[in-house]
């Protein structure tokens, strides 16, 4: 039962991890390319 103030700061935590693990996804899709570019060739 979110009300007030906490699910606003639920809301931005939420956000906050959303961007950082974008991120990471990035990081982690460039490097499993790479590694698949290694393999290939």
């Amino acid at each position: 039962m979110w009300t007030g103030k906490k699910s606003w700061i639920a809301l931005l935590n939420s956000t906050e991890f959303f961007r950082a693990d974008r991120g990471h996804a990035l990081l982690i899709l460039f490097n499993l390319g790479s590694i698949f570019v290694k393999r290939w060739l």
